[in-house]
């Protein structure tokens, strides 16, 4: 029997395991009934009714993905048993992050679900089981998905691999040694042989069908620690033929149905609804959704009333030129998400080439005038002259919040609003230095126009943007309503003194 198999959790994967065995050896089905019994963990098959079909010494996890298509939608959820809890097998992000496991998500201690929707039935079904099989991979063989950028770097030292395919790169709990994996639909074994001696590189292969396309390619693990692979050879057993063949329990719901797994239900904790995409089309709080309409993730949003052309090229030209003004990538990319953002609402904008040349459509990828940065300082009087109309533009057509493009920054707004009759000067208000670029402002709240222009000026300014040390301050000035201005002024150790005025509209 195949160790490797995920055993059968139910009464009715026992069963279903039992014709295979009765099919693959020609024994009677009582005798393929107690065979498979005993592979799930139990005496026999009498057993296994006694307890229910579950077995205590295994752990049952759940993995869900959802379809829409042509032939219909629906949901699939597959139970399978394991050894090992979830927790024990990889942390959240390395179980995000394994071979075949990136588009699923840990929903629970005990549920995996995929965040977006596939086209057909068979296509859930392909995803779900190679999940499940990676989780077993790493199960049995004490692996974990290597994340860092260290650990990917030494992806190079495989780069002239004889027929290098579909390649994984894993980390093992014990040792912490990286081991390559890649899986070929024709290895060419003597090469590969020959390859691994030369770079002093140990080579293990076997019978194991593999996690990729099992039948089709044919697996080769590497590592260049010989204790690791001596932990990797001792396992080699339990990766025998056949070992693809998941025997779990598969579930076939509705689409619009969420599955609660045990764990969930017993904790008393409410699952979120699926992120899903707007109604196309439907204009809410002045923005129109955009992107991809699948289930499972949420629209884009884009202003329902359009830009005028000439902004769009006089903006275009301003991110361009700072794109390529050799900043540092902290500055460079809030730019990129941005002009990337333009550049999708103006195809939108101007669909018809009436309206528009193939010159003036490609203005926010090919324009590379560079602007003189002078210590992450970009001329003044230009970005003056050049940020006005582009923050009067979205101040006064991207209200709604929903609608700013993906790079730009948010003030927090959980406290009164500052918007007085007086002005009032906020000083010493420190950035927070993360990698979603979040400003956070203690004791501040804008809300509509002012909080939009200030992020537009956060953006376009790289001494607001810079990811600054803690020695950096900003001083925030808000004018009476309702000519709502703001003056901002940043200093620190990558900018000196430089004042920034958005008139109001």
């Amino acid at each position: 029997m195949n160790l490797f198999e995920v055993k059968p959790s139910t009464l009715g994967g026992i069963k279903s395991l039992a014709k295979k065995i009765k099919r693959d050896l020609g024994i009677p089905h009582h005798e393929a009934l107690d065979l498979s019994a005993h592979e799930a963990g139990f005496q026999n098959f009498r057993h296994a009714q006694h307890l229910g079909g579950h077995n205590p010494n295994y752990q049952t996890i759940y993995l869900t993905a959802y379809w829409y298509g042509s032939e219909g939608a629906g949901r699939e959820t597959l139970t399978i048993q394991i050894e090992k809890p979830l927790y024990e097998i990889a942390s959240r992000s390395q179980l995000e992050h394994g071979k075949h496991l990136i588009p699923f998500r840990l929903e629970f201690a005990d549920h995996l679900e995929r965040r977006v929707d596939l086209n057909s039935q068979s296509e859930a079904h392909d995803d779900i089981y190679a999940a499940a099989r990676s989780i077993v991979f790493m199960e049995i063989l004490s692996l974990r998905p290597a994340m860092s950028a260290e650990q990917s770097e030494l992806l190079s030292q495989y780069g002239n691999l004889p027929g290098k395919d579909h390649p994984s790169l894993w980390a093992h709990k014990q040792t912490r040694a990286l081991v390559f994996m890649d899986e070929p639909y024709n290895p060419q074994f003597r090469e590969r042989t020959t390859w691994a001696s030369a770079h002093d590189i140990h080579m293990l292969t076997s019978e194991w069908r593999g996690i990729y396309r099992p039948g089709h390619t044919i697996p080769n693990i590497f590592c260049s620690d010989q204790s690791t692979m001596t932990l990797l050879q001792e396992q080699a057993p339990r990766l025998e033929k056949g070992a693809c063949e998941i025997h779990g329990d598969m579930e076939s719901a509705p689409y619009h149905t969420q599955f609660i797994s045990p764990s969930r239900e017993a904790a008393s904790k409410k699952r979120r609804p699926r992120p899903m995409p707007a109604i196309p089309g439907l204009e809410v709080k002045g923005a129109l959704p955009y992107g991809q309409f699948i289930g499972g993730q949420t629209s884009l949003w884009r202003p329902a009333k359009r830009m005028s052309l000439d902004l769009h090229l006089e903006t275009a030209a301003l991110l361009t030129s700072l794109e390529n003004s050799g900043m540092p990538y902290a500055c460079d990319s809030p730019f990129a998400d941005v002009r990337v953002a333009l550049d999708d609402w103006m195809n939108l904008e101007f669909p018809s080439d009436g309206e528009i040349t193939d010159e003036q459509r490609g203005a926010y990828s090919y324009n590379a005038t560079p602007i003189k940065i002078r210590k992450g300082i970009v001329n003044q009087e230009l970005l003056q002259e050049k940020t006005l109309p582009f923050v009067a533009f979205l101040a006064t057509q991207a209200r709604a919040q929903s609608c700013w493009p993906s790079g730009f920054i948010r003030p927090t707004a959980k406290t009164k609003p500052l918007l007085h009759s007086q002005s009032r000067t906020l000083s010493n208000v420190p950035f927070c230095n993360r990698r979603d670029m979040q400003i956070r402002f203690p004791n501040l709240s804008v809300k509509g126009t002012a909080c939009l222009r200030l992020a537009i000026l956060a953006i376009l300014s790289p001494n607001a943007f810079r990811v600054f040390s803690r020695s950096c301050s900003i001083t925030v000035k808000v004018a009476g309503t309702p000519n709502v201005g703001l003056m901002v002024a940043a200093s620190g150790p990558y900018c000196s003194q430089q004042r920034l005025l958005c008139t109001p509209d």
